[in-house]
């Protein structure tokens, strides 16, 4: 069983992501990291799984690029 939350390394560019797990009805996934510029804001991305909180991540790291 995974516990939550927890922290996932993509080597390929070096970035940390933090899953987290939003509990109660229709409770969705979390995926969490630091943006890589000067702010140092947190960006988030949300779904149903894992992979889909990382994907919508993904999508919202492309959309600060």
């Amino acid at each position: 069983m995974k516990t939550y939350p927890r922290t996932v390394y993509f080597p390929e560019n070096d970035r940390r992501v933090v899953i987290n797990i939003m509990p109660g009805p229709g409770a969705r996934f979390s995926a969490a990291c630091e943006d890589d510029g000067d702010e140092g804001r947190l960006i988030w991305g949300l779904g149903d799984t894992e992979m889909a909180a990382i994907a919508d991540l993904a999508r919202e790291l492309e959309g600060t690029e």
